[in-house]
């Protein structure tokens, strides 16, 4: 009986540790990315995805392209679309 009473917390104890990682929020979440924008480099959240064609983002439907690139600011990031995609604020 005096086992039982010690081990019933430590199981509860793993159990709850163990069920944590059954709520891990799945979402996918948009990747940092950064454009040269008014002579300043701004950072922005978008998914480009993967493929061979550049990762393009625009603000509004007739705005002007920005090419996205990582966080080197040096490499253009690569998307799956030839469309910019577009960031609403």
């Amino acid at each position: 009986m005096k086992k039982l009473k010690m081990i019933l917390p430590m199981l509860a104890f793993v159990m709850a540790v163990g069920l944590s990682f059954g709520f891990v929020d799945t979402t996918v979440s948009p990747e940092n990315g950064y454009i040269y924008k008014d002579s300043a480099w701004q950072q922005v959240d978008v998914m480009c995805g993967t493929g061979s064609q550049d990762c393009r983002v625009k603000f509004s439907p007739n705005g002007e392209v920005y090419q996205v690139f990582d966080a080197d600011l040096t490499t253009p990031r690569s998307g799956n679309s030839e469309e910019a995609i577009l960031i609403t604020p």
